[in-house]
């Protein structure tokens, strides 16, 4: 950690240049009242806790929909109508876009934005160390069935696992009109990024299966147009 930061270390750049002893001594007072939260080569929490990222742009259309319910597998019966809705915008019953596709403006918004190189300070991991670990989406309205997004995004909580860590980051995304149209929350598991003895969050109730049969099962089988 010294080696690679040795420049900003041994440098003169950032230095001030206080007139008073009270000037000299409120770095000091500021680091008291406001300890750091920790870290380590991976993770800088300071940094990037609370990032808030550039607003992103993003649009879909009635085909982005209809692939989407095509792929979660909608319309298995073409002669549902009900079913068909959900893939077919001339639908006699209206095309209907599912409520979860908000899933996937909003991740394509982050990945647009790390193939661009914009990252939060503070975080310095490739996504090699990634795992999706949760996902939660709140939709405030109908989703329209096409739609230009502005996304507004920023880094929510950051927990130490032990080993890992794990991000939060929360993404509201808004209509042309500037309505709010749903919000996601993603968790990523960032591996071997963990350790640096921070707070480890909320942790829910362990969910261990029953040692018995199932009360019900079923198969189904992956159709072709997903």
């Amino acid at each position: 950690q010294v080696q690679k930061a040795f420049g900003d270390i041994a440098g003169f750049a950032k230095t001030t240049h206080p007139t008073n002893i009270n000037e000299s001594m409120q770095p000091i007072l500021d680091n008291i009242n406001k300890p750091s939260r920790g870290g380590n080569e991976f993770i800088d929490v300071d940094a990037a806790l609370g990032y808030q990222f550039p607003a992103q742009e993003t649009s879909y259309d009635e085909r982005d929909l209809a692939l989407y319910a095509l792929s979660i597998g909608a319309a298995a019966n073409p002669l549902d109508e009900k079913e068909v809705a959900y893939a077919y915008e001339m639908s006699p019953r209206g095309f209907q876009p599912f409520p979860t596709y908000g899933v996937t403006p909003a991740i394509k918004a982050l990945l647009d934005a790390a193939r661009r190189g914009e990252m939060a300070p503070g975080l310095h991991y490739g996504f090699e160390r990634v795992l999706h670990g949760e996902q939660y989406i709140q939709v405030h309205k109908p989703l329209p069935p096409k739609a230009k997004l502005t996304h507004k995004a920023k880094i929510k909580d950051i927990w130490d696992k032990g080993k890992n860590a794990l991000v939060v980051m929360e993404m509201k995304s808004y209509d042309a009109a500037g309505d709010l149209l749903f919000e996601n929350e993603l968790s990523m598991v960032v591996r071997g990024a963990g350790g640096w003895g921070g707070e480890r969050g909320p942790s829910g109730a362990e969910n261990t299966p029953p040692a018995r049969e199932p009360d019900r099962s079923r198969t189904a089988p992956a159709r072709r147009l997903q």
